[in-house]
């Protein structure tokens, strides 16, 4: 069901039902392609790009995210009728705790997408190959026998 808004209802006493539907429905209608056109936006702005963070887990502590978004697959709304939008990529994190490279299928909201900094190809490489070169220098370590 669709929510009504009581404004238009008081500004529109004298309209008849049909003239106040066409009107709540143009309103919405204007809604949706505003919705729809940043959107439109976001994927452009956001397909195939990469970023850069920090993050704070409860669990790693502070983290640097690289995440390389290949697509903006979808939006949908949240309980408090925000927008979050679901991607695909691939994410490298670096802790104290953990490094970790995986490919995921996320969501972020705009806020959290806004806080990343946009970089180029070539700066995440730069962490791809230091992700390579400590998951490299792990291998040896854990793979070391004394005797």
């Amino acid at each position: 069901m669709r929510r009504v808004n009581i404004e238009i209802l008081k500004e529109n006493a004298n309209l008849t039902v049909g003239e106040l539907l066409t009107k709540l429905e143009e309103e919405q209608n204007a809604i949706q392609q505003k919705e729809d056109k940043e959107y439109e936006e976001l994927k452009s702005k956001y397909n195939n790009v990469y970023l850069k963070g920090i993050t704070n887990s409860i669990i790693f502590g502070k983290t640097l995210e690289v995440i390389n978004i290949t697509e903006i697959v979808s939006r949908e709304r949240t309980t408090d009728w925000n927008y979050i939008y679901k991607f695909n990529g691939n994410k490298i994190s670096f802790s104290k705790r953990d490094i970790n490279k995986r490919t995921i299928n996320d969501h972020l909201d705009i806020e959290k997408l806004n806080t990343y900094e946009i970089i180029t190809e070539e700066e995440y490489n730069v962490y791809v190959d230091k992700y390579k070169q400590l998951s490299k220098e792990l291998e040896v370590l854990i793979n070391y026998k004394i005797f």
